[in-house]
Formats: structure tokens, sequence, C-alpha cells
């Protein structure tokens, strides 16, 4: 299974422990995180803002981060974001991203993205969403299943 996953759910990893399963999904061998150059430079300009600074994350945290999403994920290069109508054009990079390496799962808290609810093939859902289908048995044993198939 293919995920992307937005830059405010790896932001708010870091300020708070509400999403200590991202770090699971990163070690999960069933699970490919998308990750591309574009993302990793948001991480680290957000993470460094002084609002986030004064929440405790330190430069060794974003460090931690960024070397977990890398020696975890799989990057892509994103050569083109035009032609993604959506309100934010920042979230441009976010649906090519998806788009390129079709994935499964784009996970969002943007308003935003999540109003799309899908894009092309990928499913667009929040974190809490994916996370109940995740750890539900019956989800994960039909993904089982249809891997075989495939």
């Amino acid at each position: 299974m293919k995920l992307v996953i937005d830059t405010n759910l790896w932001i708010s990893y870091l300020i708070s422990e509400r999403l200590d399963d991202l770090e699971n999904l990163c070690f999960d061998r069933s699970i490919s995180i998308i990750y591309c150059d574009e993302l990793i430079e948001e991480i680290i300009r957000i993470a460094n803002a002084p609002k986030i600074r004064k929440r405790g994350v330190e430069e060794w945290n974003v460090s931690d981060l960024v070397e977990l999403i890398k020696m975890n994920g799989i990057k892509t290069e994103i050569k083109n974001v035009s032609g993604y109508a959506i309100r934010d054009p920042k979230d441009a990079y976010l649906l090519a991203l998806a788009d390129i390496v079709k994935a499964d799962f784009l996970l969002s808290g943007d308003s935003d993205l999540l109003v799309l609810k899908q894009y092309n093939k990928t499913k667009i859902i929040s974190y809490s969403k994916f996370m109940s289908k995740y750890k539900s048995f019956l989800w994960r044993f039909k993904r089982f299943l249809k891997s075989l198939i495939l």
C-alpha cells in the first residue's frame, strides 16, 4: 500500500504524542511511505517557525523526523505541479506526488484536501479514519488477500 502523508501530520507528530502511530506506519513493510524534496523542505521550514519552536520542537527532533522519513520512505521526484485545481495551490505538489506513484491514500488534516475525498485513484482521508481502518483486522486481511491476487 502506498501512502502520501501531508506535512501537517508530520508537524503534529513532532509537537504532540497523538500521532505516534505515524512512526509505526514507517516501519510497516506492507506500507510504502512516499515523499519528495518539496515535502521534506516544507517540514523543515514549518518546524523551524517560531510558533512551532515554542512548542518544544528542537533541531534534533526535526533531523530525526527527516531521517525517519528518508530511511523508511520512497523518494519520488515531482516534475510538474500545474493543472491541479485545488483551493490551496501550495498543496498541489501532494496531489502530483500521489498521482505519480498512484498512491492508495493521501493522509491529511487539511480541509482543503479532505474536501476532495478522492483524486484519481488516491483516497484522501484523515489520519484518524485511516488509522481506524489500518487497525481493523478485517481491513488488513482484505488488503493482504488483494496483494496476493495482484
